[in-house]
């Protein structure tokens, strides 16, 4: 098992976030709101996007969130680029200027 938690900073555009690996399971919060997005790697097609919300609790969403990112190694010309994750533009913890507490982890 694989097991990494960084902070980051949001950017709202799309963020890649490398981790050097894959991960099976990602949770992202947003140190500041408290909007959280999750995903599990067997579910790739399911962006998950909770926001805590005072009036109406916990709303649930399945568009945006995050998306797998398998890495680069620069043999097609592009910058290398590490295995990880990419957090969508519209993820509602990606917030320009706030606090990303990033939490992932593989299972192999």
């Amino acid at each position: 098992m694989k097991a990494i938690s960084i902070i980051s900073a949001g950017t709202g555009a799309d963020l890649n976030i490398p981790l050097g690996f894959v991960p099976d399971h990602v949770k992202i919060i947003n140190a500041t709101t408290f909007d959280v997005n999750e995903m599990w790697a067997d579910s790739a097609t399911i962006k998950i996007n909770q926001q805590m919300d005072a009036s109406d609790g916990v709303v649930t969403t399945d568009t945006d969130g995050i998306l797998m990112y398998a890495g680069n190694d620069g043999s097609d010309g592009n910058a290398k680029a590490a295995k990880g994750i990419t957090l969508d533009a519209s993820a509602l913890s990606n917030v320009n200027e706030k606090v990303l507490v990033v939490i992932a982890e593989t299972y192999v």
